[in-house]
C-alpha cells in the first residue's frame, strides 16, 4: 500500500501542486450559495438601476439644454415626422448616444485592467474582495450622478464616478468573483452549470426588478432619490460582503502584495491560453473566449441602444413602460434558466444548449428589428428567453477545462472580455444606431444578429474540437505547467 510520501512524491513528478499549496475550500451547496446569490441580486439591482437612469438621465439634460426649458420627467415624444419636434428629438438621441460612447471608455478601459489584476490574484489572495470593490465603485458612480442631478452641474463631473467605478472593477469583477466563488464550491458537471445559469437569471431578475423600480421612482421624484437608492443599497450590501459572505477560497498563507506579484497575476490570465503543447484544450479555451467576448458585445451594447430605441417614434414610451418591459424580459429569462435550461440538460449537453440559446437570442433580435409596436416588444422578450443560457454555458464549459487553482484567472480572462465590451459593444452598436436613426432605427438590431451568427459558427468549432479530443473526458488544463498534459492520466488516477 503507497504511503503518503509515495503519493506526494507521485504528485510533484506529474507538475501537480503539492497539498500545501493548494487550499481546497470544502465544497458544499448551502448557505454559501444563498448569500453568493443574495449580494449579487443587491448588487446588480442598484448596477441596473444607474446603468438604466444614466441613460434616461443624460438624455433629459441633453433635451434640457437643446430646448432651454424645463421638460417632463416622461418621454416626449412626437410622431409627425415633419416637424420640428420630432427633428429636435432625433438630435437629442444623437447625442446622447454620443456621450454615452465616452463614458462606456471612460468606465471599460479602466475595468479591462482592474479585472486582468484581481481576477489571477483572487486565486492566491480569496474571493471576497471581488465582490466589495465593485461594490464601492457603483456607490461612487451613484455619488456623483446624485451631486450632478440635485446641483445640475456639468456632464463632464460624470466621468469622474465612471472613472473611479471602472478601477474598482466594475460589473465585470463583481461578475467574476460570483463564477469563480460558485465554482469554488461546486464540482464538475450539471450541477455547476446549472448554478451559472442561476446566477445569470438571479442577475438579470434583479435588473428587471430595478428597472421597475426606476420607472416610478423618476416619474415620482425624479432623478436625485434613485442614486441616493443606489447608495443605501450599496451600503447595505458591502456590510454583508464584510460581515457574512465566506471565503471560498481561503487567502495563500504569507502572500505579499508586491509588483512582481500583479505582474505575475497578469501573465498568469494569458498564459492558460497559450502554453506550449496543450493540444486541443488549449484550441478549445482559445474558441469559448471568442465566442463569449463576441456574444458578449451584442448582449451588453444592446443595453443603452434598447433604451434609446423604445424612447423614440414609433413606440415612444416613458420610463414606465421601460421599466415594465425590463421587469417582463427579466422574468422571462429567470424561468427559462430554471427551468427551460433545466429541462434542455435531459437531453442537451453544454454545447447543444448553448447553441439553442443562440438560436433563440437571434431570432429575438431580428424580431426586434421590426418591432413596431408594444405588443412586438413584449414578443421579443418571450421569443429570446432561453438567449441568457448562450453566455452561462460558454461559462461553465470554460470552468470544466480549467483547473481548480486556476479558476480566478480564467475567469478573470472571461471578466476582461466582459469588461472590454462594454467599451466596444457600447461604441460600436451607439455608432451604427446614431448613422442609421433617420433611415431604419431597427438596423441595429440585425447587426447583432449576425454578429452572433458567428457564435454559432465558432461552436461548431467547439464541438468539432470535442468530438475528435483524445484527452481524458475529466483532463483540465493547468497554467503552471510547461510540458504536455500527463500520459495516461486516468490509469495513474486509479491506482
Amino acid at each position: 500500500m503507497a504511503t503518503l510520501e509515495d503519493v506526494q512524491a507521485k504528485n510533484q513528478s506529474a507538475h501537480v501542486l503539492p497539498p500545501t499549496e493548494v487550499i481546497q475550500a470544502p465544497r458544499t451547496f448551502g448557505g454559501r450559495v444563498l448569500l453568493i446569490y443574495v449580494v449579487t441580486f443587491l448588487y446588480i439591482f442598484s448596477s441596473a438601476v444607474q446603468s438604466s437612469l444614466s441613460v434616461q438621465f443624460i438624455f433629459y439634460l441633453v433635451e434640457s439644454d437643446h430646448n432651454d426649458s424645463s421638460v417632463s420627467n416622461i418621454s416626449v415624444c412626437e410622431t409627425d415626422e415633419n416637424s420640428s419636434r420630432y427633428n429636435d428629438l432625433e438630435h437629442v438621441e444623437e447625442k446622447a448616444a454620443e456621450i454615452q460612447i465616452f463614458l462606456s471608455v471612460a468606465t471599460g478601459v479602466p475595468s479591462v485592467i482592474m479585472c486582468l489584476v484581481f481576477g489571477s490574484l483572487s486565486d492566491r489572495m480569496g474571493r471576497r474582495f471581488l465582490f466589495a470593490l465593485p461594490v464601492c465603485g457603483i456607490m461612487i458612480r451613484a455619488a456623483a450622478y446624485a451631486v450632478v442631478s440635485h446641483w445640475t452641474l456639468s456632464l463632464y463631473y460624470l466621468l469622474i464616478g465612471h472613472l473611479l467605478e471602472g478601477f474598482s472593477g466594475g460589473f465585470s469583477c463583481f461578475l467574476l468573483g460570483a463564477f469563480a466563488g460558485s465554482s469554488d464550491i461546486t464540482s464538475e458537471g450539471r450541477r455547476r452549470s446549472f448554478l451559472i445559469a442561476i446566477i445569470e437569471a438571479s442577475a438579470i431578475l434583479s435588473a428587471g426588478v430595478g428597472s421597475l423600480v426606476l420607472g416610478y421612482m423618476i416619474q415620482g421624484c425624479g432623478y436625485t432619490y434613485p442614486n441616493l437608492l443606489v447608495i443605501a443599497i450599496s451600503v447595505i450590501n458591502f456590510v454583508t460582503i464584510k460581515m457574512a459572505l465566506p471565503e471560498t477560497k481561503p487567502e495563500t498563507p504569507k502572500e505579499k502584495l508586491r509588483f512582481t506579484a500583479f505582474a505575475s497575476a497578469v501573465k498568469r490570465v494569458f498564459r492558460i491560453y497559450f502554453v506550449k503543447d496543450k493540444g486541443l484544450i488549449r484550441c478549445k479555451l482559445i474558441l469559448c473566449w471568442t465566442a463569449f467576448f463576441i456574444t458578449s458585445i451584442t448582449y451588453i451594447g444592446s443595453i443603452g441602444v434598447e433604451t434609446l430605441y423604445v424612447k423614440n417614434r414609433p413606440l415612444c414610451w416613458d420610463s414606465i413602460k421601460i421599466g415594465y418591459f425590463g421587469s417582463i424580459k427579466s422574468v422571462c429569462s429567470a424561468l427559462a434558466a430554471t427551468f427551460v435550461i433545466r429541462l434542455m440538460q435531459c437531453c442537451l449537453g453544454d454545447i447543444g444548449i448553448a447553441v439553442t440559446c443562440g438560436l433563440a437570442k437571434i431570432a429575438s433580435f431580428v424580431l426586434q428589428g421590426f418591432a413596431d409596436t408594444d405588443l412586438k416588444m413584449y414578443a421579443v422578450a418571450v421569443v429570446g428567453m432561453p438567449g441568457i443560457g448562450l453566455m452561462a454555458m460558454t461559462r461553465s464549459i470554460m470552468s470544466k477545462s480549467t483547473a481548480p487553482e486556476n479558476i480566478g484567472s480564467m475567469f478573470a480572462s472571461v471578466a476582461c472580455a466582459e469588461a472590454a465590451t462594454t467599451i466596444t459593444g457600447g461604441v460600436l452598436f451607439n455608432a451604427i444606431y446614431k448613422s442609421t436613426i433617420h433611415e431604419e432605427h431597427g438596423i441595429v438590431f440585425f447587426v447583432m444578429a449576425a454578429i452572433l451568427g458567428v457564435v454559432l459558427f465558432i461552436y461548431g468549432g467547439i464541438y468539432w474540437v470535442t468530438r475528435v479530443s483524445s484527452l481524458p473526458a475529466k483532463a483540465i488544463l493547468r497554467a503552471d505547467e510547461t510540458t504536455a498534459l500527463l500520459p495516461n492520466e486516468k490509469s495513474m488516477t486509479t491506482k
